[in-house]
């Protein structure tokens, strides 16, 4: 039985994620070091003490911000798109999205985010919401417009349309829920014309 790692740290690195990797038949793991730095070792290296760190000079100056808010977004950042058991899968890494390779070292993602302007009171945004994690997709918004952008994705003309005409023909609330990605609540105001009432 494959032993799980997640989230249990082995000197300097936390386990983040199985690969599909094969070493010597063990699996390998993706890592994050205290360093911020990406790496996969083998559950054997992390298991016997033989993977402590990535590589980086013993003694070295971190970024000292393994407990800040900027590294707790991305680290559930990477989480949501290569981890299959994060609840939030489904809507990233399920569907395609990455992150980039240049903001798989954290030290990259931290000078990304220090230049574009990243507050603890935003949060990030991926302007083309079918695109990855990058620095050209990517930006520092409210959490307020943060909810209105997803609002804006999942209602639409077309779709407020398509809601009417499923309830008209019989379809459940909660059928059009999930159909649509919404709460059936929603739907039901929808359905009811209690908003956008002035699209037909």
């Amino acid at each position: 039985m494959r032993l799980d790692l997640r989230h249990r740290r082995f000197g300097n690195l936390v386990a983040l994620t199985p690969t599909i990797e094969r070493t010597g038949g063990s699996v390998m793991w993706l890592c994050v070091c205290d360093c911020g730095r990406v790496k996969t070792v083998s559950a054997r290296h992390l298991m016997d003490g033989g993977a402590k760190s990535c590589g980086c000079e013993q003694g070295r100056h971190t970024h000292g911000l393994s407990s800040s808010r900027l590294y707790r977004t991305w680290h559930h950042m990477i989480e949501r798109c290569d981890n299959p058991n994060d609840s939030s899968w489904s809507r990233y890494g399920g569907r395609g999205i990455s992150v980039c390779k240049e903001w798989m070292i954290f030290e990259n993602f931290l000078v990304w985010a220090k230049s574009s302007g990243y507050l603890d009171s935003l949060t990030i945004d991926r302007e083309d919401n079918n695109g990855n994690y990058t620095p050209k997709n990517c930006r520092w918004i409210t959490a307020r417009e943060n909810s209105q952008n997803r609002n804006d994705i999942k209602i639409n003309t077309r779709r407020i349309r398509l809601i009417r005409t499923g309830r008209r023909n019989g379809l459940s609330l909660k059928k059009l829920a999930s159909m649509f990605r919404i709460s059936e609540s929603e739907v039901s105001r929808i359905a009811n014309l209690k908003v956008w009432e002035n699209v037909a």
